[in-house]
Protein backbone atom coordinates (compact mmCIF):
# COMPACT_ATOMS: atom_id res chain seq x y z
CA UNK A 1 0.00 0.00 0.00
CA UNK A 2 1.08 3.25 -0.93
CA UNK A 3 0.24 6.76 0.67
CA UNK A 4 1.28 10.72 -0.62
CA UNK A 5 3.08 11.80 2.65
CA UNK A 6 1.52 15.47 4.07
CA UNK A 7 4.86 16.79 2.87
CA UNK A 8 4.91 19.95 0.24
CA UNK A 9 7.82 20.02 -1.04
CA UNK A 10 6.71 21.58 -4.61
CA UNK A 11 10.31 24.32 -4.39
CA UNK A 12 12.25 21.81 -1.69
CA UNK A 13 15.82 23.03 -3.58
CA UNK A 14 14.58 25.80 -5.48
CA UNK A 15 16.88 29.14 -5.85
CA UNK A 16 14.31 32.22 -4.73
CA UNK A 17 15.47 33.95 -7.93
CA UNK A 18 14.51 31.42 -10.21
CA UNK A 19 11.44 30.12 -8.54
CA UNK A 20 8.97 32.37 -10.53
CA UNK A 21 10.50 31.75 -13.75
CA UNK A 22 9.79 29.74 -16.72
CA UNK A 23 11.67 26.39 -16.76
CA UNK A 24 13.63 27.36 -19.99
CA UNK A 25 16.61 24.34 -19.32
CA UNK A 26 15.71 20.94 -19.69
CA UNK A 27 13.39 19.42 -17.79
CA UNK A 28 14.90 15.83 -15.89
CA UNK A 29 12.49 13.46 -13.85
CA UNK A 30 14.33 11.58 -11.42
CA UNK A 31 13.10 8.99 -8.74
CA UNK A 32 14.62 8.40 -5.58
CA UNK A 33 13.83 6.04 -1.94
CA UNK A 34 15.11 5.23 1.25
CA UNK A 35 14.25 2.13 3.11
CA UNK A 36 14.58 0.97 6.69
CA UNK A 37 13.35 -2.42 8.61
CA UNK A 38 10.76 -1.84 11.26
CA UNK A 39 9.81 -4.45 14.31
CA UNK A 40 6.27 -4.82 13.46
CA UNK A 41 4.77 -4.10 16.53
CA UNK A 42 0.90 -4.73 16.24
CA UNK A 43 -1.10 -8.05 15.78
CA UNK A 44 -4.08 -9.45 14.67
CA UNK A 45 -5.65 -12.12 14.75
CA UNK A 46 -9.33 -13.35 12.91
CA UNK A 47 -11.29 -15.93 15.33
CA UNK A 48 -14.92 -17.49 13.54
CA UNK A 49 -17.52 -19.55 14.77
CA UNK A 50 -19.79 -21.65 12.01
CA UNK A 51 -22.45 -23.65 12.83
CA UNK A 52 -25.44 -25.32 10.46
CA UNK A 53 -28.90 -26.59 11.26
CA UNK A 54 -32.58 -25.96 9.09
CA UNK A 55 -33.77 -23.57 10.52
CA UNK A 56 -31.84 -20.17 9.12
CA UNK A 57 -33.67 -18.31 12.30
CA UNK A 58 -31.65 -21.04 14.78
CA UNK A 59 -28.43 -20.88 12.75
CA UNK A 60 -28.72 -17.21 12.97
CA UNK A 61 -29.10 -16.66 16.43
CA UNK A 62 -26.38 -19.56 17.54
CA UNK A 63 -23.85 -17.32 15.50
CA UNK A 64 -25.39 -14.60 17.44
CA UNK A 65 -25.23 -15.71 20.80
CA UNK A 66 -21.32 -17.41 20.35
CA UNK A 67 -20.31 -13.31 19.27
CA UNK A 68 -22.19 -11.57 21.99
CA UNK A 69 -21.23 -13.75 24.82
CA UNK A 70 -17.99 -13.13 23.04
CA UNK A 71 -17.52 -9.94 22.71
CA UNK A 72 -18.61 -9.60 26.42
CA UNK A 73 -15.83 -11.09 27.83
CA UNK A 74 -13.48 -9.01 25.18
CA UNK A 75 -14.47 -5.91 26.72
CA UNK A 76 -12.75 -7.45 29.68
CA UNK A 77 -9.30 -7.30 28.21
CA UNK A 78 -9.01 -3.57 27.30
CA UNK A 79 -5.78 -4.06 26.17
CA UNK A 80 -7.11 -5.73 23.37
CA UNK A 81 -9.21 -3.94 20.39
CA UNK A 82 -11.78 -6.60 19.36
CA UNK A 83 -14.44 -5.77 15.99
CA UNK A 84 -16.95 -7.95 14.85
CA UNK A 85 -15.68 -9.16 11.41
CA UNK A 86 -17.56 -11.39 7.99
CA UNK A 87 -20.28 -12.90 8.43
CA UNK A 88 -22.04 -14.78 5.85
CA UNK A 89 -24.44 -17.60 5.55
CA UNK A 90 -25.49 -20.27 3.16
CA UNK A 91 -27.93 -23.01 1.97
CA UNK A 92 -26.70 -26.93 2.10
CA UNK A 93 -27.97 -29.17 -0.13
CA UNK A 94 -27.73 -33.08 -0.90
CA UNK A 95 -26.31 -35.09 -3.65
CA UNK A 96 -29.70 -34.83 -5.35
CA UNK A 97 -29.98 -31.00 -4.80
CA UNK A 98 -32.33 -30.47 -2.68
CA UNK A 99 -31.76 -27.96 0.19
CA UNK A 100 -31.17 -29.71 3.97
CA UNK A 101 -30.46 -26.78 5.82
CA UNK A 102 -28.29 -23.64 6.47
CA UNK A 103 -24.57 -23.29 7.39
CA UNK A 104 -23.24 -19.99 8.62
CA UNK A 105 -20.18 -18.30 9.73
CA UNK A 106 -19.28 -15.29 11.80
CA UNK A 107 -15.72 -13.51 12.75
CA UNK A 108 -14.00 -11.73 15.54
CA UNK A 109 -11.06 -9.65 14.60
CA UNK A 110 -8.61 -8.81 17.52
CA UNK A 111 -5.88 -6.28 17.26
CA UNK A 112 -3.68 -5.48 20.06
CA UNK A 113 0.63 -4.60 20.62
CA UNK A 114 0.06 -6.82 23.26
CA UNK A 115 0.99 -10.03 22.16
CA UNK A 116 0.28 -11.68 25.74
CA UNK A 117 -2.82 -9.75 26.19
CA UNK A 118 -3.96 -11.15 22.80
CA UNK A 119 -3.10 -15.02 23.94
CA UNK A 120 -5.08 -14.45 26.91
CA UNK A 121 -7.94 -13.41 25.49
CA UNK A 122 -7.62 -16.25 22.87
CA UNK A 123 -7.87 -18.52 25.28
CA UNK A 124 -10.14 -16.89 27.16
CA UNK A 125 -12.73 -17.75 23.97
CA UNK A 126 -12.35 -21.08 22.64
CA UNK A 127 -13.31 -23.72 22.66
CA UNK A 128 -16.45 -21.39 21.29
CA UNK A 129 -14.38 -19.68 18.51
CA UNK A 130 -11.48 -21.21 16.00
CA UNK A 131 -8.42 -19.60 14.51
CA UNK A 132 -8.68 -18.33 11.24
CA UNK A 133 -5.09 -16.50 11.55
CA UNK A 134 -2.48 -14.07 12.81
CA UNK A 135 -0.95 -11.14 10.64
CA UNK A 136 1.65 -8.75 12.26
CA UNK A 137 1.82 -5.02 11.03
CA UNK A 138 3.36 -1.67 12.27
CA UNK A 139 1.69 0.48 14.09
CA UNK A 140 0.55 4.37 12.65
CA UNK A 141 3.12 5.84 14.99
CA UNK A 142 5.98 3.06 14.56
CA UNK A 143 5.43 3.85 10.98
CA UNK A 144 5.11 7.77 11.22
CA UNK A 145 8.38 7.93 13.10
CA UNK A 146 10.11 5.58 10.37
CA UNK A 147 8.78 8.09 7.61
CA UNK A 148 9.51 11.26 9.63
CA UNK A 149 13.21 9.49 9.99
CA UNK A 150 12.95 8.52 6.04
CA UNK A 151 11.95 11.66 4.09
CA UNK A 152 15.73 13.23 4.98
CA UNK A 153 17.30 10.42 3.74
CA UNK A 154 15.16 10.34 0.59
CA UNK A 155 15.03 14.06 -0.32
CA UNK A 156 18.81 13.95 0.26
CA UNK A 157 18.85 10.92 -2.42
CA UNK A 158 17.51 13.13 -4.50
CA UNK A 159 19.23 16.32 -4.56
CA UNK A 160 22.34 14.37 -4.84
CA UNK A 161 21.16 12.23 -8.39
CA UNK A 162 20.23 15.58 -9.52
CA UNK A 163 23.59 17.00 -8.99
CA UNK A 164 25.14 14.01 -10.77
CA UNK A 165 22.38 14.10 -13.34
CA UNK A 166 23.09 17.75 -13.87
CA UNK A 167 27.11 17.17 -14.38
CA UNK A 168 26.52 13.99 -16.55
CA UNK A 169 24.98 16.47 -19.24
CA UNK A 170 27.08 19.51 -18.87
CA UNK A 171 25.23 21.86 -16.94
CA UNK A 172 26.65 23.04 -13.45
CA UNK A 173 23.59 23.48 -11.58
CA UNK A 174 19.52 23.35 -11.51
CA UNK A 175 16.46 23.90 -9.82
CA UNK A 176 13.82 21.83 -8.40
CA UNK A 177 10.80 22.63 -9.92
CA UNK A 178 9.00 19.99 -8.06
CA UNK A 179 9.20 16.74 -5.57
CA UNK A 180 6.34 14.71 -4.17
CA UNK A 181 6.47 12.10 -1.47
CA UNK A 182 5.31 8.63 -1.29
CA UNK A 183 5.67 6.26 1.41
CA UNK A 184 4.80 2.44 1.15
CA UNK A 185 5.24 -1.31 2.40
CA UNK A 186 4.47 -1.94 6.35
CA UNK A 187 2.51 -5.35 6.25
CA UNK A 188 3.58 -8.69 6.09
CA UNK A 189 1.69 -11.12 7.29
CA UNK A 190 3.14 -14.19 9.01
CA UNK A 191 1.84 -17.71 8.26
CA UNK A 192 0.30 -18.66 11.46
CA UNK A 193 -2.63 -20.26 9.65
CA UNK A 194 -4.98 -24.05 9.77
CA UNK A 195 -8.04 -25.00 8.82
CA UNK A 196 -9.00 -26.65 12.24
CA UNK A 197 -6.73 -25.07 14.69
CA UNK A 198 -8.78 -24.76 17.48
CA UNK A 199 -8.08 -21.39 19.31
CA UNK A 200 -6.88 -22.92 22.77
CA UNK A 201 -4.24 -24.32 20.67
CA UNK A 202 -3.68 -20.84 19.25
CA UNK A 203 -2.96 -19.28 22.11
CA UNK A 204 -0.50 -22.31 23.62
CA UNK A 205 1.29 -21.08 20.55
CA UNK A 206 0.78 -16.95 20.81
CA UNK A 207 3.22 -16.22 23.53
CA UNK A 208 5.22 -13.21 23.93
CA UNK A 209 8.28 -15.29 21.83
CA UNK A 210 6.68 -15.25 18.81
CA UNK A 211 8.64 -13.55 16.48
CA UNK A 212 6.96 -10.94 15.31
CA UNK A 213 9.15 -10.06 12.16
CA UNK A 214 10.23 -6.65 10.45
CA UNK A 215 7.82 -4.87 7.62
CA UNK A 216 9.78 -2.87 5.33
CA UNK A 217 8.76 0.72 4.98
CA UNK A 218 10.27 2.75 1.89
CA UNK A 219 9.91 6.60 1.25
CA UNK A 220 10.34 7.37 -2.33
CA UNK A 221 10.17 10.59 -3.82
CA UNK A 222 9.61 11.43 -7.37
CA UNK A 223 10.34 14.99 -9.25
CA UNK A 224 11.48 17.04 -11.60
CA UNK A 225 14.84 19.26 -11.95
CA UNK A 226 15.56 22.02 -14.59
CA UNK A 227 18.73 21.80 -15.78
CA UNK A 228 20.82 25.22 -15.51
CA UNK A 229 24.29 27.16 -17.19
Amino acid sequence: MRRLLPVLLLSAFTVPALAAEPARGPLVSLTTSAQRLVANDVAQATLYVETSGSDAGKVAAHLDQVTDAALKTAKRHDKVKVESGNRNSWPLYDKNNKQTGWRGRAELRLESRDVAALSKLISALSPELQFAGLSFSVSPQARDSAENALIPETLTAFKARAEIAARALGYRNYRVVEVSLNSGGGFRPVAYRAKAMSAAVMADAAGPEMASGESELTVSAQGQIELLP
